[in-house]
């Protein structure tokens, strides 16, 4: 019984209708998996192209808005200068969460004048009244100065366009071997769908 069942499944492996109707099976799986993706971390299309949006938004935040106030709040510019501030306030207040941050105020002295720095972002990194805090000023309006976020502070603006940028080429890989999926599966299942047509026509067995 188990001999003449494996001889019919061999014979119809063999036959043409046998063949199309395996190339319609794994085209039509691989188109599947392709747009949907099968499995419960496997990203499909459409999951690929919405981490390549995220990775653009999460970059575009990093850029456009984080890395003006943190990074390149830190750095010397055309016209501009760095002098030692002395924190005179602090500035403290609470988030949602009751958690403490400041936005301290520091005072420095270009020739002989004494100015007021403000730091345009805030930090739970408070530092102490009488504390020193690096200051840049504008060399030719000495009053429009911030107070410069310190090293680890601009290394964290980093975060939100490194991550951004990772998401996308993550994203964008994924979509290019989806879509490459996409196309092979369905090549295979026309092949099928082909095959089997040709096959009922002929009267194959």
């Amino acid at each position: 019984m188990a001999a003449d069942l494996w001889a019919s499944a061999s014979r119809y492996a063999a036959s043409e209708q046998g063949r199309s109707a395996g190339a319609t099976a794994v085209g039509g799986a691989l188109v599947a998996d392709g747009i949907v993706g099968f499995g419960r971390n496997r990203e499909g299309l459409g999951g690929a192209v919405k981490m390549m949006l995220f990775g653009l938004v999460f970059f575009a935040v990093g850029m456009f808005l984080v890395k003006p106030m943190l990074i390149d709040a830190g750095t010397v510019g055309s016209g501009e200068a760095k002098a030692v501030g002395t924190v005179t306030n602090r500035n403290e207040s609470r988030d949602d969460d009751g958690d403490r941050l400041c936005s301290p105020d520091a005072t420095f002295t270009v020739a002989g004048t004494v100015y007021t720095a403000s730091a345009g972002y805030r930090s739970s990194a408070c530092p102490l009244v009488g504390g020193s805090v690096d200051v840049i000023y504008d060399v030719a309006r000495p009053a429009d100065a911030r107070i410069a976020p310190d090293a680890t502070f601009r290394l964290l603006g980093w975060v939100f366009p490194a991550a951004g940028l990772l998401f996308f080429v993550v994203g964008l890989w994924t979509t290019v071997v989806r879509a490459g999926q996409i196309g092979v599966g369905g090549a295979l299942l026309l092949r099928g769908l082909r095959g089997r047509r040709s096959a009922a026509g002929a009267g194959t067995p």
